[in-house]
């Protein structure tokens, strides 16, 4: 196929982010980030509803069993958040921006464990507590108009509005609903490549770890909010669109194209939103595999298997922690550290493996994806893949 005209691409691209995001058009794309990454759109409601049907037991002292809801782990100046608070508003909505504080991307554990805390450091930050409350009430009003879809099995919606408010909340700036200048919310979408492949793993593995050593020097509340953070990024991996893109690989081979270096993030958005909207089969390191949707289609019913089995993940990492917590006295450093290890391997083995899901054959191949550094291309008309030359070239055949 050739490739659209120039003045054409700068038209698509600010439609597609449009119809998908934030609606940031090529011309400020530069205020985005350094390789012009565009916003990739949070529906945070799934994170929600699978964290509060978890049980986290013993919460603040008391001898019971809350839902993910119901237990406060974190208690600022601003307000107290509960576990499924922390699912879902961490690395979306609350993190350190900076590129170079990604967690999952980093070859050391101590690198990945120091990021960690960094990005949960950023609770402590006044200025993202003022943001915190407009967040929430933003939030929950979404929650609310979405509440039908939810409950008859419908894809949930978020308008390019509700993007600019987050955005607007948090710093940045728009104009006519296309951001300007880019807030905390929005530098997070496009900085961040810990909710992506292997990465969100990593994220997730970095921070339970910490919650393990957490609970072990006796702070459950402390641990549970740890993993209240990691969890955000391991749910992330069970949405279709965030196991199998790979967001980062994609945009490092657009950034050393003069031109194609602009549309790494809008190939990453039309891979992500293609495969959460028609699903794909995911595989763990337990060989288990499993139809999984993502994100938006997180209620339909095409979904439901692949829900249960992340609140079944998600129950295994805060049981974990409670286990170690009840145990520490008894157990050696060496004992601890040995059934840390173990822990963590029964996670990875519960999460979807990335690797073995792009290897499937039953899967159809993403819409954009990078193979030894070849870009390729599936052509939705012929159902058939094909490589591509370049970035700019690879944009101009996305599909309205």
């Amino acid at each position: 196929m050739k490739p659209r005209n120039k003045k054409l691409l700068l038209i698509l691209n600010s439609l597609v982010l449009m119809s998908c995001n934030s609606g940031a058009n090529l011309s400020n794309m530069a205020l985005q980030s350094e390789n012009g990454t565009p916003s990739l759109q949070f529906e945070t409601l799934e994170h929600y509803d699978a964290a509060s049907q978890v049980k986290l037991h013993d919460c603040n002292g008391i001898e019971s069993q809350f839902n993910g809801n119901k237990c406060l782990v974190l208690k600022l100046p601003v307000i107290s958040l509960s576990y499924a608070d922390m699912v879902r508003l961490s690395g979306d909505y609350i993190g350190n921006p900076d590129p170079g504080r990604n967690i999952g991307q980093q070859a050391d554990l101590a690198q990945r464990e120091a990021n960690f805390m960094v990005n949960f450091d950023a609770y402590n930050n006044s200025t993202y507590q003022t943001y915190l409350i407009k967040y929430l009430t933003k939030i929950r009003s979404m929650d609310e108009r979405n509440k039908f879809n939810k409950q008859n099995q419908r894809p949930l919606e978020i308008s390019d509005k509700d993007n600019c408010d987050f955005n607007e909340i948090s710093g940045g700036l728009c104009v006519g609903n296309i951001p300007v200048s880019l807030g905390v919310y929005l530098q997070l979408a496009n900085n961040s490549n810990d909710h992506f492949d292997n990465n969100a793993i990593q994220s997730y593995l970095a921070g339970h770890g910490l919650a393990l050593k957490t609970a072990y020097a006796g702070n459950l509340t402390l641990a549970y909010a740890y993993e209240g953070f990691a969890a955000h990024f391991g749910s992330d991996s069970f949405a279709a669109g965030h196991t199998r893109t790979q967001k980062q690989q994609i945009q490092d081979r657009c950034q050393n194209e003069v031109e194609g270096r602009k549309f790494g993030g809008l190939l990453v958005k039309e891979a992500h939103d293609f495969s959460n909207k028609t699903g794909i089969t995911l595989i763990n390191n337990n060989g288990k595999q499993w139809v999984a949707l993502g994100d938006a289609y997180f209620f339909t019913s095409g979904n439901a298997q692949n829900k249960q089995l992340l609140i079944e993940t998600l129950q295994t990492g805060v049981d974990q922690i409670y286990d170690i917590y009840q145990k520490r006295a008894l157990l050696s450093a060496t004992e601890f550290s040995k059934l840390s290890q173990d822990n963590l391997k029964i996670m990875q083995g519960m999460l979807p493996n990335p690797d073995l899901t792009r290897n499937l054959t039953v899967n159809p191949p993403a819409i954009f994806s990078l193979q030894d550094g070849v870009l390729w291309w599936r052509d939705l008309r012929y159902n058939k893949n094909e490589p591509v030359s370049s970035c700019i070239n690879a944009a101009s055949f996305y599909h309205l």
